[in-house]
């Protein structure tokens, strides 16, 4: 069974080319890739929060 997408909010997001956003939703396909970002402006129904910082892999 494959798992659905999925959106985990992080304290810190730190993009390929160095920059580090804070308080950014990441939305993940069913495989685990990460497809985009947002920033977390409001709560969101079923996402959770992880106080780390996520790095946005090389393409």
């Amino acid at each position: 069974m494959i798992a659905p997408p999925r959106q985990i909010a992080f304290a810190r997001l730190v993009l390929p080319d160095g920059r580090v956003l804070l308080r950014q939703i990441v939305r993940f396909d069913v495989e685990g890739n990460p497809v985009d970002h947002h920033p977390l402006t409001l709560e969101e129904p079923f996402t959770e929060w992880r106080n780390e910082t996520y790095c946005w892999p090389e393409e």
